[in-house]
């Protein structure tokens, strides 16, 4: 899996490229958790070019939710197809994170 991260005043954009699922949420993971190490600003997640996501993408979300709120940071989501975005609204993944546009 290829992850673009991007450096915009105090928001980090990361930008993964293809399937999230237990085979690639590791990387993702590892990606965000460089970036909270960064400091306070948000964070986004450009969901623009990921065709699918299952529930380990979830869980990896609200871990890294939770991590970020201990820091400080705020998680937002831009940029889902409509499979990612079906998948985030019924987990009501949007209650707690915001999507950007």
């Amino acid at each position: 899996m290829n992850i673009h991260t991007t450096h915009a005043k105090d928001r980090i954009i990361i930008a993964p490229c293809g399937d999230i699922d237990e085979h690639t949420a590791r990387e993702i993971r590892r990606a965000i958790d460089n970036a909270i190490q960064q400091g306070p600003g948000s964070i986004t997640l450009d969901f623009q070019q990921v065709d699918f996501m299952d529930s380990t993408g979830i869980g990896m979300m609200l871990s890294r939710y939770r991590a970020m709120q201990n820091c400080g940071i705020e998680l937002t989501v831009a940029n889902p197809n409509r499979q990612v975005d079906k998948v985030l609204r019924l987990t009501g993944i949007y209650s707690i994170i915001k999507q950007v546009r």
